[in-house]
């Protein structure tokens, strides 16, 4: 802290004591929020450590009061060892100088291009939107929605011919007596979550569903309402249709807003994509002999690299000279 604060404070203190006069003095970023071993985290400490969390995510981060505790512990210990290198001189060798300059510019080139994303504003799209709803209408269609009942025969403790003449069984039940299918659930069902749910799924024929349940969820008809013995990965299963909302083609209206998102998204991208392209475009200026250099002095660097051997043999492969 510099010394004309501790002076301000120290004037200050005498009227109405240290605590105030450090609020009073310090700007917002540097309250301090918990010290530790000599080191204080600020708020603007925490202000630069919530910078690598996305902004949508913030909230839901400060939500939990363990990982603000777990937040705080980790900048302390940081700022605890930073503290111990430059007490042992090490901010002052060249290494540390290079790495600092570093990381002050990868944090400078992470602010500029939130800057550049925060200033980028996409122009009217709505007619760029009506054409690519006309264009693809196929992809605005609200799936159909089939719920089925389902009876689970399990193999485990069972040979898959043993589970397949149990399904064979409660199909046969089934068919007989469609509206006593929830008792054959409670009966036979060896699904877990029958207790709940009663073997009831909704959106069956979802990507959420094995694709052979989901397949036979969509062969499901009033006429044929319930299905053969389906295998999957968990056993066989006997579907019941209970309900089947058929698909439904979206108006314009209705699928505008996401439409304009993915164009506008699609737009920030591109530019943010130009943007950076027209720095790698630049002219490159090469030194090549520094560049050569470099595959010889890293690789004697490497971890069980042997030392003893002089570059010029460990890059030729003839033995050093005496």
């Amino acid at each position: 802290m510099p010394r004309y604060i501790f002076t301000a404070i120290a004037a200050c203190a005498a009227i109405a004591g240290p605590a105030v006069c450090l609020a009073q003095v310090l700007s917002p970023l540097e309250q301090p929020v918990v010290s530790q071993g000599g080191a204080t985290v600020t708020l603007g400490d925490v202000d630069a450590f919530m910078q690598h969390i996305p902004a949508e995510k913030r909230t839901g981060f400060v939500n939990s009061a363990e990982r603000i505790e777990t937040m705080l512990k980790d900048i302390l210990r940081t700022k605890q060892l930073a503290l111990q290198a430059r007490q042992l001189k090490l901010d002052q060798s060249a290494e540390a100088r290079f790495a600092l300059k570093l990381a002050e510019d990868d944090t400078l080139a992470k602010m500029r291009l939130m800057r550049y994303n925060a200033e980028l504003k996409a122009p009217d799209l709505s007619a760029l939107a009506r054409e690519e709803y006309l264009a693809h209408k196929d992809r605005y269609i609200i799936p159909a929605d089939v719920t089925v009942q389902h009876v689970l025969v399990s193999v485990q403790g069972r040979s898959l011919e043993d589970a397949l003449k149990l399904a064979e069984t409660i199909r046969a039940e089934a068919a007989k007596d469609p509206s006593a299918f929830e008792d054959l659930v409670q009966k036979y069902s060896d699904d877990p979550s029958k207790g709940s749910n009663h073997g009831r799924m909704k959106d069956a024929t979802s990507e959420k569903y094995v694709p052979e349940f989901a397949k036979a969820a969509n062969a499901l008809t009033q006429a044929t309402p319930i299905s053969s013995p389906v295998k999957t990965k968990y056993g066989y299963h006997i579907l019941k249709l209970l309900d089947r909302k058929p698909e439904q083609q979206q108006t314009f209206e209705q699928a505008k807003d996401k439409i304009l998102t993915t164009l506008r998204d699609q737009y920030i991208s591109d530019q943010r994509r130009n943007f950076l392209n027209e720095l790698s475009n630049k002219p490159l200026d090469p030194n090549p002999d520094v560049i050569g250099s470099l595959h010889e002095r890293y690789a004697r660097m490497a971890p069980g690299a042997d030392d003893s051997v002089p570059p010029s043999a460990s890059a030729s492969g003839d033995a050093a000279p005496r």
